[in-house]
């Protein structure tokens, strides 16, 4: 597990021993996200002071830093390989890096606000985005061109997720609703796609693929303020009011709260 805080440093734990294993520094603001790659053996990083990091897992190095100039990260993401990471920006860009030659191969400015959210599609060959002008965007990566603009949420989009299987991905947003739809790239905007979770509180912050593949898996696991996809299509969310919930994604209704 690695955790990200406003004191500036990243933070690896074993989580089945739940022992504290490594510090690593080198953000000099407050870090927005960071995620493992893949195979674990780096973590990528973004922060307010306008970079992006990659760093060792094993040495607690910082072997990499990208340096943003327009705008910080508010989000980022693995494709399945390991081999590129998504970022979403402040400065209402997506930015596509590959991590091997340790350079920018695409940029979208077709955001009009901050992108808060994005996620690879399992293929590699997709990626989603959310924004704060209240739409979701999906690029063809092969072509390097956005290919939709969909609408759904009133108010800001603040976490998109891909199922591991790609065939439905998940928005949340500030308007207090879960959309979970059905990835049909063909008419991949339709609402009769979707089905749509209404939560009273507060907007959802966060939706991730789980790391869990086992097929049997019939419930999920959530953090704080997140939503899990997994292969059995039950979707788990943690509200910040403490109560924890999950969905079966073949029928509207709350299972368990």
């Amino acid at each position: 597990l690695v955790t990200g805080s406003d004191d500036k440093s990243l933070k690896v734990w074993q989580v089945g021993s739940k022992k504290f294993l490594n510090s690593l520094t080198g953000h000099t603001n407050w870090i927005r996200r960071a995620k493992f790659s893949p195979t674990s053996s780096l973590v990528a990083s973004c922060a307010d002071d306008k970079t992006i990091k990659l760093f060792d897992t094993k040495s607690g190095e910082c072997i990499h830093t990208f340096t943003e100039r327009k705008g910080s990260g508010r989000d980022l993401c693995w494709n399945a390989d390991g081999g590129m990471i998504g970022v979403g920006l402040s400065c209402n860009r997506v930015k596509i890096f590959d991590i091997r030659e340790r350079e920018l191969i695409q940029l979208y400015h077709v955001h009009t606000e901050a992108v808060n959210s994005v996620d690879f599609h399992p293929s590699g060959h997709f990626l989603i985005s959310g924004s704060d002008d209240e739409t979701l965007k999906i690029y063809n990566l092969l072509e390097g061109r956005p290919i939709f603009t969909i609408t759904g949420h009133i108010g800001k989009v603040t976490a998109v997720a891909f199922s591991h299987d790609g065939k439905h991905f998940a928005t949340g947003g500030q308007d207090h609703k879960l959309m979970i739809w059905k990835t049909n790239f063909s008419d991949i905007g339709s609402r009769r796609e979707s089905k749509e979770f209404v939560f009273d509180e507060s907007g959802i912050n966060f939706l991730s693929n789980t790391a869990d593949y086992e097929k049997d898996l019939e419930t999920t696991r959530s953090v704080d303020e997140s939503i899990i996809i997994n292969p059995k299509k039950s979707r788990a969310y943690n509200e910040p009011d403490e109560n924890f919930k999950i969905f079966n994604a073949g029928s509207s209704f709350d299972v368990l709260s």
